[in-house]
């Protein structure tokens, strides 16, 4: 069972570098659209998944797509602000980022 839980991390090394190619050729809206698309629709099926190897199969998707949204929304942020305000939105963005997931660490 730990490695259908590796399987969206594992996703998520193949998204970094698939994503990241794919925000800088065809833009970081597409990339976002269909990365949320591809992530809702992999989320649904996986509550209908047959058998283990197809719901790990579609977390390792879920994986690549959430961390290709995450990227291009984190670059496009960066570049809609002043060059002053990136480093202090991008500590600001991070620290959200860990202070959620601490939160939810009762639960």
């Amino acid at each position: 069972l730990a490695s259908v839980g590796s399987a969206f991390f594992i996703g998520c090394g193949v998204g970094s570098l698939v994503g990241g190619f794919l925000a800088d050729h065809l833009g970081r809206r597409p990339v976002i659209v269909y990365g949320l698309a591809l992530d809702a629709l992999c989320l649904v099926l996986s509550a209908a998944a047959p058998n283990v190897v197809v719901y790990a199969a579609l977390r390792f998707v879920m994986g690549a797509s959430n961390i290709a949204v995450n990227l291009a929304n984190f670059t496009l942020a960066m570049e809609w602000v002043p060059e002053g305000w990136r480093s202090p939105l991008s500590g600001f963005l991070f620290s959200c980022s860990a202070l959620g997931e601490l939160a939810l660490v009762p639960l």
